[in-house]
């Protein structure tokens, strides 16, 4: 123990009228030992309907104390992390509800998940106040949290936390490869002691309450959030800006100081964005930390790490930062604030984030919109609907995170198929009926822990359509999408006695080469500058389609209207010109998995 800890309530807020739990944690940071030391304080309050015998916890860091992790045991890059001694060990102790100790028989460990019993069970809103000890040591650069060699700290997914409820269900799945994090929304108050020297931001509001020779002691206070994160460290350049009424804190390493001005343009643009079309951004902070411990980038509330890139794409630092701060900056609603379930739905949180961010990416200059590499150009959008098609739709969106057997069949699904299907919906409806839907499913469910099955009846809603059709081939399902203009031709018709009295009859063929069945618009320009077109179902094989027109055509396509949709992996087969050798010669078509290849042929 630490010391006195005080008192913690719930806390009702304008945020959030009614949080499961409240936070109080006692921090210290030894970085001779790589050690943070450290007491908890929990006000738990039961938001099922029923009485509950037990409470389970998530102990995160244990993924990486030995080889016998679920996370180790599947992944190998784990493993060789603990092999190679980058270990990582949060124990408890000194347990107390409402005061008590607790019999050994009421601790039970399991994997990286905390089970204590209840001494009387609780009933529905009614709470309890849990009291721990936590020690946790901390690994060089593991998955998502670690220190690095400038002596800079990540801290996320750290701590003891609560296992959170959805639907009024535990939610206590283990830590697995590819899962995310899940937990309720609460309140954090937490007093950090790190040394002198060093500089931090974290989840929340940030105040300096005592500093001397040996020590440093910040209060964090965060409302309304599903966890709490810091990063702190000696080498972090830091640059405060208020805007939006926002505060803004940029941790930067010395060499990327150059890129303050694309990181706070992003980040800003972003945030005002997401604010528009969902709900404007919740909380009064917003931390930006560079580091390379974790992903490309890393969601957390109120605060993201994100990674430079170098190498080949070091010259291409601008659109590439901007692309990866779009995306985590949408993650504040959709994995924060919204709250869904990442590690059981990860493509409601991932694959809007995805989507979210190509819609900011397109509205940027054409500079920002793509990337060059070795003298190739390459649109940074058009990459998300190559790596869906490379995925060849082998996996439904809506599975559970461990059920997808590879990062590469996960990413495709749950990052860029969801994209191209939510965008492919977008085309289905018009953009503003979109937006308008979405904003109803996000002020619907702001901090409200929605399941696939309230998105699409949000959706419904906001569109006045029914979605089931949709959702049961390419959410549910693994349909694909290919529609083709399979030929065009005509023929001069009399019109009258006169010579030039003439029409023409155009008759288009068009195809379903896949089984996925989206509505299409049939479009004929005619050589007079004048276009006809026609709705068709998409529901059968092969249609064919008469027109009568006073000039010959020109060209045929097929699409949503303004070009072929997101998910139709063909779009070389989406049109014929007849202006060249009368009709169509040769299909050229342009092998994604190819083009793909290509592409990472030339990064690596």
């Amino acid at each position: 123990m630490l010391g006195a800890v005080m008192a913690v309530t719930i806390i009702s807020t304008a945020l959030s009228p009614e949080l499961p739990a409240s936070y109080q944690m006692d921090v210290r940071l030894d970085t001779s030992e790589h050690k943070i030391h450290a007491s908890e304080r929990i006000v738990f309050l039961n938001p099922t309907e029923d009485s509950l015998n037990q409470v389970c916890f998530h102990l995160y860091p244990n993924a990486f104390r030995d080889t016998s992790s679920v996370l180790a045991r599947l992944d190998a890059q784990a493993g060789e992390y603990i092999l190679s001694g980058d270990k990582a060990e949060l124990t408890v102790s000194n347990i107390t509800i409402d005061g008590a100790g607790l019999d050994p028989g009421a601790v039970t460990e399991s994997g990286t998940l905390l089970y204590l019993a209840i001494p009387s069970p609780l009933a529905p809103r009614d709470t309890v106040v849990i009291s721990l000890d936590f020690e946790l040591t901390i690994p060089r650069k593991a998955l998502r949290f670690g220190y690095n060699g400038r002596g800079n700290y990540i801290l996320s997914h750290w701590h003891p936390i609560l296992c959170g409820y959805q639907d009024g269900r535990l939610v206590d799945n283990e830590y697995y490869p590819l899962s995310e994090f899940f937990s309720n929304l609460s309140n954090y108050d937490v007093s950090l002691e790190i040394p002198p020297d060093f500089s931090v931001g974290s989840t929340g509001e940030l105040t300096l309450t005592n500093k001397d020779s040996s020590r440093a002691v910040w209060r964090a206070v965060a409302d309304t959030v599903i966890d709490f994160a810091f990063a702190c460290g000696p080498a972090f350049q830091v640059f405060q800006l208020d805007t939006l009424g926002i505060k803004f804190r940029y941790m930067l390493n010395g060499e990327n100081e150059k890129f303050l001005q694309t990181v706070d343009n992003a980040t800003k643009y972003s945030l005002a964005y997401c604010s528009e079309r969902l709900f404007k951004y919740p909380y009064p902070t917003f931390t930006l930390v560079d580091s390379d411990i974790g992903a490309q980038g890393m969601e957390l509330p109120g605060m993201n790490i994100i990674s430079f890139p170098g190498g080949r794409l070091k010259s291409a630092a601008d659109p590439i930062l901007w692309f990866i701060i779009a995306h985590e900056v949408a993650h504040e609603w959709f994995y924060g604030a919204i709250a869904s379930n990442e590690a059981e739905e990860p493509w409601l949180d991932e694959g809007l984030s995805t989507y979210m961010a190509a819609r900011i990416i397109e509205m940027q200059h054409d500079s920002l919109q793509s990337i060059t590499i070795l003298g190739y150009t390459i649109p940074i959008n058009t990459l998300d609907r190559l790596f869906a098609i490379m995925g060849k739709a082998e996996w439904p969106l809506n599975l559970k995170s461990w059920e997808y057997p590879d990062d590469f069949a996960y990413s495709a699904a749950v990052y860029f198929r969801a994209s191209s299907v939510l965008q492919t919906l977008e085309q289905m409806v018009g953009r503003a009926a979109f937006d308008s839907a979405l904003g109803g499913y996000a002020n619907k469910y702001r901090f409200g822990h929605p399941t696939t099955a309230g998105f699409q009846s949000s959706m419904e809603t906001g569109l006045g359509i029914d979605l089931d059709s949709f959702f049961a081939q390419f959410i549910a399902g693994t349909a694909r999408v290919d529609y083709a203009i399979r030929n065009l031709e005509y023929k001069s018709i009399a019109k009258g006695d006169m010579v030039s009295d003439r029409g023409y009859k155009i008759t288009v063929t068009v195809g379903r080469e896949f089984e996925g069945i989206l509505p299409q618009k049939i479009e004929i320009g005619l050589n007079d500058g004048a276009v006809i077109d026609t709705i068709w179902d998409g529901a059968a094989r092969t249609a064919i389609f008469e027109f009568d027109a006073n000039s010959r055509p020109d060209y045929a396509r097929i699409g949503y209207g303004e070009g072929p949709y997101a998910l139709d992996e063909n779009l070389a087969n989406n049109s014929i010109y007849l202006k060249s050798f009368g009709s169509r010669l040769l299909t050229f078509e342009w092998d994604a998995v190819f083009a793909l290849e290509l592409l990472l042929t030339l990064l690596l």
